[in-house]
């Protein structure tokens, strides 16, 4: 429907509509009365800086989440509500890494106040998961594969990391063979400030067991993680609404040759995806839903809480697909 009239690369966008556009979706063409004739996309990496465009009206149509949507309910906006990116934090389990054994994960795991986190890390908007995939996705709805988390318990998991021969030094922080207990915690740059406060909630409720967390923010994460590199935890916000999707996520040779970038070797889970595999409809949920549950419970994955964020329109209306993208031919100005 537009066509791209000009470009500077990684800031924005110019799109001009067709003028022999005829073919669009309930009757619309060029000549629809209020679609609009050109669209700026502009790139805003920030939601405050989103925000405050919206309130000045220097933008039209921004996507916000968090708690910066608390002060955007005073302006005069259309919004719609849509699927926002998950709370997912991932374990590197390649060989060498304090993560690749199970009694470590499970020390960190039991030293997170989940549902602390949760609350945070949405700006109180959102609802722990129980499914690596978006409640939004329209199959195996209902399914809960987090039974086998383990809970928020700071005793037990000081146990586990004692018994994983990680013990408390003198500064507080654990040690073994002459190394700290030091994790390096990846999350993307983009993230709201209400995640990078869960982020750091993280960091304060491990330190309280004697691990220590950096964390990193990173404008290019996915180049860390396919490329092999260097992270010990990783907030990686995977929006997904099928669980087969899963299949391909945690499997695969280890990067650079393939995609496995958290080095699983989850045999239970790779034989519970390749039986969902054989499976039509609802009879694969079961499996689907076990596949998770082990991922779950050997901690190739930590899933927290997911919320929606909201579509603001200024001087705007729009629909949204039911993945949340807005639709090009609904735009009225």
């Amino acid at each position: 429907m537009y066509t791209l009239e000009d470009s500077s690369p990684g800031q924005t966008y110019t799109l001009a509509l067709r003028d022999d556009y005829t073919w669009g979706p309930g009757d619309v063409t060029s000549e629809t009365e209020g679609l609009p004739k050109t669209v700026e996309l502009e790139v805003v990496d920030t939601e405050p800086t989103r925000a405050n465009m919206l309130l000045s009206s220097e933008i039209n149509v921004a996507e916000v989440g968090g708690t910066d949507r608390d002060r955007l309910e005073s302006g005069d906006l259309f919004t719609i509500d849509v699927p926002a990116r998950p709370g997912l934090m991932f374990f590197n389990q390649a060989e060498g890494r304090p993560t690749n054994d199970l009694l470590v994960r499970e020390g960190i795991a039991g030293g997170i106040d989940r549902d602390e986190v949760a609350s945070v890390s949405t700006g109180g908007r959102g609802e722990l998961m129980t499914s690596l995939v978006s409640s939004f996705t329209a199959v195996c709805v209902g399914a809960d594969a987090t039974t086998s988390l383990i809970g928020f318990d700071a005793d037990a998991a000081a146990a586990s990391l004692d018994e994983a021969g990680w013990t408390v030094g003198a500064d507080g922080v654990r040690e073994k063979d002459g190394a700290k207990l030091a994790l390096s915690f990846v999350y993307p740059s983009t993230e709201a400030q209400s995640v990078v406060a869960g982020i750091e909630l993280i960091q304060q409720q491990l330190a309280e067991i004697g691990v220590e967390v950096t964390p990193s923010p990173s404008s290019s994460y996915t180049d860390v993680i396919f490329q092999g590199g260097d992270w010990d935890l990783i907030w990686a916000p995977i929006s997904t609404t099928l669980p087969s999707t899963w299949a391909g996520i945690l499997a695969g040779d280890f990067p650079p040759n393939g995609g496995n970038w958290t080095y699983n070797t989850n045999q239970e889970f790779f034989d519970l995806t390749a039986e969902a595999q054989q499976l039509a409809g609802e009879e694969s949920c079961d499996a689907w839903t076990a596949a998770q549950a082990s991922a779950i419970g050997n901690l190739e994955v930590m899933p927290f809480a997911e919320s929606t964020s909201t579509l603001y329109g200024a001087g705007v209306e729009f629909e949204v697909t039911t993945n949340g993208l807005l639709i090009p031919t609904s735009l009225r100005g």
